[in-house]
């Protein structure tokens, strides 16, 4: 990944970032193989409109090739080799009403992709500051979640069983290039208090509408192939879902060297119709709670510790994680830290099996990471 950011004015820049990523998959047990190769390049320039306008603007195009190899059962694709992308460009604009008072933010996003063809995602969000401490906001905003090679021309091979007078019939999930992207609708409503230089808390209540959720269509009956008989079932924008909840977070700075952050969320999750998911797919309570200490100019430490709670429909048990981190920074632009993952836990699992994706759910155990990041 390189990006580079440039500052032509105390009210105006623009970024230039770009990525290349490369994914190797193999499915030892049926000797699938998957590879994907991903290049994106991203733009975006910020300036300040006349005296009461913040304006932001930019595009991305993103281009992927990837390559399934032809395989009869699990997971395979229409087109062994296949190639498409994803051009999309926005603009933002950030309206003082009020100065130190009352502002809008409008905008929407433009998005074409090989699989739905165009898009649109409009957002809007006001902000009220009635005093220095305190501010309330209120948004609304439009979102996709656009088809993939999977649900496009993919093809899933499920377990088979006896059925009627055949011996074993083996369901097949078969991509659909009808689909329609999933789409979100999102109200969102939040409060922020500053009672004190050093504590601040913020309360925000959302609740989101999802329809066209991706999900499995009517049967094409049962036919005669190689492998024994198929039973075709397609994929189809077959049903909606609610979801709505509350996040708590709060800081609180005990003296200059020493920081406390904490979270708490909750969310409540509806499915309608066919989909691929169930009411338990999200976990009901998450909570979070960090700690960071400036142990000397150059040395750091984060304690970092955690709670999700359980996924029953995957049977995933809830489980709590406690990480330390630390840093050490010999120069102002270098960083090199040390952390570790999971510590005083057993290995646990946070996801469950996903025979459409073709994963596997593997326990996280405790683990030890660093790495150093230089900065120019």
């Amino acid at each position: 990944m390189y990006r580079w950011n440039h500052k032509l004015s105390d009210d105006s820049d623009w970024q230039i970032q770009t990525y290349y990523e490369q994914t190797q998959r193999r499915f030892v047990p049926t000797g699938s193989y998957y590879e994907r190769h991903t290049i994106d390049l991203d733009f975006q320039h910020r300036f300040r409109w006349h005296e009461n306008h913040e304006f932001i603007w930019g595009g991305c195009y993103r281009a992927f090739w990837d390559e399934f190899t032809a395989q009869p059962y699990f997971l395979s694709a229409a087109h062994e080799r296949d190639q498409y992308g994803i051009v999309s460009a926005f603009a933002q604009d950030t309206i003082t009403l009020r100065e130190d008072y009352l502002s809008l933010t409008i905008g929407t996003k433009l998005l074409h992709n090989d699989f739905t063809g165009g898009e649109v995602q409009p957002s809007a969000r006001l902000l009220w500051t009635p005093t220095d401490r305190i501010s309330s906001w209120f948004a609304a905003s439009r979102a996709v979640r656009t088809a993939t090679r999977l649900t496009n021309d993919g093809r899933v091979v499920l377990p088979g069983g006896p059925a009627g007078p055949f011996p074993v019939v083996y369901p097949v999930i078969q991509g659909s290039s009808q689909l329609e992207s999933e789409d979100v609708f999102a109200l969102e409503a939040g409060f922020r208090h500053q009672p004190t230089a050093r504590f601040s808390w913020d309360l925000a209540a959302f609740w989101n509408r999802y329809e066209d959720l991706v999900g499995l269509g009517s049967g094409g009956g049962i036919s005669l192939a190689p492998e024994g008989a198929i039973s075709v079932i397609p994929f189809a924008n077959s049903g909606s879902a609610q979801t709505y909840g509350v996040e708590f977070a709060s800081n609180f700075q005990v003296n200059d060297k020493w920081s406390l952050q904490g979270n708490y969320t909750f969310v409540k999750l509806n499915f309608d119709g066919s989909v691929l998911g169930s009411a338990n797919d999200a976990p009901l309570n998450q909570f979070y709670l960090q700690s960071s200490h400036q142990l000397s100019k150059q040395v750091e430490l984060d304690l970092i510790w955690r709670y999700i709670d359980s996924l029953s429909a995957q049977s995933v048990s809830a489980y709590s994680s406690f990480n330390v981190r630390l840093g050490w920074h010999p120069r102002e632009a270098v960083e090199v830290y040390l952390m570790g993952t999971n510590l005083f836990s057993s290995p646990h699992s946070e996801y469950g099996n996903d025979p459409f994706a073709g994963t596997q759910s593997t326990k996280v155990p405790p683990g030890v990471l660093g790495g150093v990041a230089v900065r120019f």
